[in-house]
């Protein structure tokens, strides 16, 4: 007995604390996700923490409950200023998908959320859109930005029966472009689809329901793949460094020649040509082994082309 009086006195009263008694204190430890040691004049306690991020050196009021400590409040008198502190604990896990330890409130993220590229209805909404600034990779493989909202007006769009809007961004330009389509959309070649627009008839603005985001995350480099694969199916005449390209029909090839200067060299996509071309001088048409059963006139060159024997 002598001994426990003894121990009794050096510690003071074991006695359990009121319920409700609050103590300031100072985090001097984290334990684990939700439990931290909070330093106080009357000693060093485990507390509970559900409510703070357990930042050493944190000044918190702790509160004896339930037979336990619990922090409930940043202490301001000595924190007067919150400065970045911010009230919820250290709490991402719980919001991630397929966690081991969390995972248990999952956050699914509308995808209007990432707004580079975003199409957006105009405040007050009209028959415009806005495209939010972005990066994209243009199709020279360099890296480019659409640094300021852009406004982009559907109002000459609109007509008597519904229509779709395709806003997209030319990649060569870095600008936003709109191609308008009766029936299922399309996307051209050298572009990226950023939004389908709905255009109904006689509306008078554009709101969030007529607007489908078509952005593929990330939007260009996919595209830039199949821009390339595009124009292997496609006449090309290269003029002074520059690259054209010509659908590979009869049409594209004659189109071609009569744009060519000298100098120019035409690559035609093999295929069966049968209209007549007049090569202009200093003019190099390569039929990649086509079969030609047209006319060639003029004074430039015609080579790898295949004439059907009689």
């Amino acid at each position: 007995m002598t001994n426990w009086i003894y121990l009794k006195g050096l510690i003071g009263s074991i006695t359990e604390p009121e319920p409700g008694l609050r103590l300031a204190g100072v985090i001097s430890s984290v334990i684990s996700r939700n439990e931290v040691l909070v330093r106080t004049v009357r000693g060093v306690f485990r507390a509970l923490n559900y409510r703070l991020p357990a930042r050493v050196g944190l000044p918190v009021i702790v509160e004896y409950e339930n037979s336990g400590w619990v922090v409930v409040s940043l202490d301001h008198l000595v924190l007067p200023e919150l400065g970045n502190v911010h009230y919820v604990p250290y709490h991402h896990d719980a919001h991630e998908f397929q966690r081991a330890e969390g995972g248990d409130d999952v956050v699914w993220v509308q995808k209007q959320q990432f707004t580079p590229l975003l199409v957006t209805p105009t405040s007050p909404p009209s028959r415009s859109v806005r495209v939010f600034p972005g990066v994209f990779v243009s199709t020279d493989l360099t890296i480019k930005e659409l640094s300021n909202a852009y406004l982009v007006d559907l109002s000459e769009y609109f007509g008597d029966r519904q229509r779709y809007a395709v806003v997209a961004l030319d990649l060569e330009t870095g600008l936003p472009t709109v191609d308008v389509y009766d029936t299922a959309p399309q996307i051209l070649p050298g572009t990226v689809p950023l939004a389908q627009v709905r255009l109904r008839p006689g509306a008078t603005l554009i709101n969030w329901t007529d607007i489908l985001d078509a952005r593929d995350i990330p939007p260009t480099l996919g595209a830039i793949a199949l821009a390339g694969i595009t124009h292997t199916r496609m006449i090309a005449r290269y003029s002074n460094g520059q690259v054209y390209y010509y659908e590979a029909s009869n049409d594209g090839l004659q189109n071609a020649v009569a744009d060519a200067t000298a100098g120019d060299r035409i690559i035609v996509q093999c295929g069966h040509y049968d209209c007549p071309v007049s090569i202009p001088a200093g003019v190099v048409v390569d039929f990649s082994f086509s079969l030609y059963t047209g006319i060639i006139r003029g004074e430039g060159v015609a080579v790898n082309f295949i004439v059907p024997e009689e």
